[in-house]
């Protein structure tokens, strides 16, 4: 009776402990594949006019960049890397274990950068939320530190303002030109070894059109989302180009949240405050900004309006 009592006991603890044991994870030792990215989607690639006459030379601060972060199914952080050659992006799975795969890409588009600094070892070191150097190289959690915010937001990027002073400022929406995607991935067949992975656009785009601007010039100011805008000419401006990382889940920003004031500064240095109007871009679309102006010594009679046009991004841009 005795031995009896004896092997209950043992086959209960015996269950209590699988109940609370928490799942193995995958041995690193297991049989990986090496998979590639195929990126499409919103993201193309061309080449430019070789009929021009001249190439202006890119600065350091041109490329495009692309940053990949895998995780486990589990939502683990795996793997990450910075590239600026999608052809040095190979990523070793570990086979028949699932990956949450997301990639963002980021061009300078129509400002003059994102801000790096070198590291100690000579690479380019990219501040928050990228905050890795650029090695063309992925690196994995089991032999490195993985940063837990790389991509994950798309906000508050430092762009270059000064390139001889190398400055930047930190807005919400950073004028940049940005993709973004994320896939699913089961690692079964070492013969399948590419991952299709679709980007999705997550910019807009703002134009200014002034009229009438005899003197002085206009600031333009939105409520500390993005870099503050000075404009001096009374013609049609060149277009510039935000980011919004909400875009990731919807196509506009809500009308409350940005908003945008015009204010001119006359000849004699006066502030005339034009008005507020709220704007509610559309991802991949460009928001037209006029500004009639009728102005003599005495007075000013502003006209400010807005208008919404589909933008598809064939505008050229030196990336």
């Amino acid at each position: 009776m005795k031995n009896y009592l004896l092997i209950l006991a043992a086959l209960f603890l015996s269950c209590k402990r699988d109940a609370t044991t928490q799942p193995t994870p995958p041995p690193t030792t297991a049989e990986k594949v090496t998979i590639h990215l195929q990126l499409s989607g919103d993201i193309t690639t061309s080449i430019g006019d070789l009929r021009k006459a001249w190439i202006a030379a890119r600065s350091a601060y041109d490329s495009t960049i692309y940053g990949v972060n895998i995780r486990t199914g589990q939502g683990t952080l795996y793997a990450q890397g910075l590239f600026d050659n999608t052809d040095s992006i190979s990523i070793d799975l570990l086979k028949d274990s699932s990956y949450i795969v997301n990639v963002a890409a980021i061009k300078r588009g129509s400002s003059l950068g994102l801000w790096w600094q070198l590291s100690t070892d000579g690479y380019k070191q990219y501040a928050y939320p990228i905050h890795r150097t650029l090695r063309n190289h992925m690196y994995y959690a089991a032999n490195e530190t993985m940063e837990t915010g790389f991509i994950d937001s798309l906000n508050n990027m430092s762009i270059v303002t000064d390139t001889l002073t190398n400055t930047f400022a930190k807005y919400p929406l950073s004028e940049a030109d940005t993709y973004f995607g994320s896939t699913n991935y089961t690692a079964r067949d070492s013969s399948n070894t590419t991952i299709s992975l679709q980007l999705k656009r997550l910019a807009f785009a703002i134009r200014y059109d002034i009229h009438n601007l005899t003197s002085g010039f206009l600031q333009a100011t939105y409520g500390g989302q993005m870099i503050p805008d000075t404009i001096h000419t009374n013609d049609t401006l060149p277009i510039q180009i935000y980011t919004a990382d909400l875009f990731r889940t919807q196509d506009s920003i809500p009308g409350a949240q940005l908003q945008v004031t015009l204010t001119w500064i006359n000849g004699s240095g006066n502030a005339v405050v034009l008005g507020t109007k709220p704007i509610r871009p559309k991802r991949s679309s460009l928001t037209a900004i006029s500004v009639f102006l009728t102005t003599d010594s005495l007075n000013v009679t502003p006209n400010f309006q807005l208008t919404d046009t589909t933008w598809t991004g064939t505008t050229d841009f030196d990336f």
